[in-house]
């Protein structure tokens, strides 16, 4: 396996920034 790369982990980032915002939005 490849050692993740920046590129994976600004994806998860978005990821998780999304979900935030929806977290806000249907509270």
């Amino acid at each position: 396996l490849e050692e993740p790369s920046e590129q994976s982990f600004e994806l998860v980032d978005e990821l998780l920034e999304l979900e935030a915002q929806n977290a806000i939005y249907t509270t």
